[in-house]
């Protein structure tokens, strides 16, 4: 099967490679350099995520590049802040975890049409299904009626799993008509 990969909004991740306590001169005062990193890059969101040590970069595809440079280049400004030897000792204990991907045919389970219902309205469902779980993104292929999921190999199950008990309310009627609007679904190209 041939899958597309989103054409619009995808995500990158900056791996960090500081003590915690020295992601405030990456963050800045009230988010000050995360904010400009959005202005300068052209992103949509740009985040600390605690957990897994990374920030998410989510926006245009072109511009993640421009956003992942710009975040590695303040990491840089915070190591000189840290002692040597406490850096070292970091580095060498940190454990990065890196996203896999997988995909599944929607045919046979839901039409197009139910699509939405999947998704939710501006993305609700997906949204809350990426957080709940821990994996990075969740896409849907129009084109090959397919869901793609991006994440840590461990978390994929879980938003698997989710998917699955959406589809089956969807199928039984108890999804909530209020949290989907057609023209609010956005799809890939």
């Amino acid at each position: 099967m041939t899958t597309t990969i989103p054409s619009k909004t995808f995500y990158k991740h900056v791996h960090v490679d500081i003590p915690y306590n020295y992601m405030k001169y990456v963050v800045g005062k009230n988010g000050v350099h995360f904010k400009k990193c959005k202005e300068t890059s052209g992103v949509d969101s740009v985040w600390y995520n605690v957990k897994r040590n990374i920030v998410e970069i989510y926006g245009e595809q072109s511009k993640l590049e421009g956003a992942s440079s710009f975040l590695e280049k303040r990491m840089e400004v915070a190591k000189k802040k840290i002692p040597e030897q406490e850096l070292k000792v970091f580095q060498e204990t940190q454990v990065k975890s890196y996203d896999t991907y997988i995909s599944g045919s929607l045919e046979g389970a839901l039409t197009r049409d139910q699509v939405k219902y999947l998704i939710g309205k501006k993305g609700k469902h997906f949204k809350t299904f990426t957080k709940e779980t821990g994996v990075s993104f969740i896409w849907y292929d129009d084109v090959n009626h397919c869901v793609m999921i991006w994440g840590p190999q461990e978390n994929l199950e879980k938003a698997v799993h989710k998917l699955f008990e959406q589809i089956e309310k969807i199928k039984t009627g108890k999804v909530e008509l209020k949290d989907v609007e057609a023209k609010d679904v956005e799809m890939s190209d």
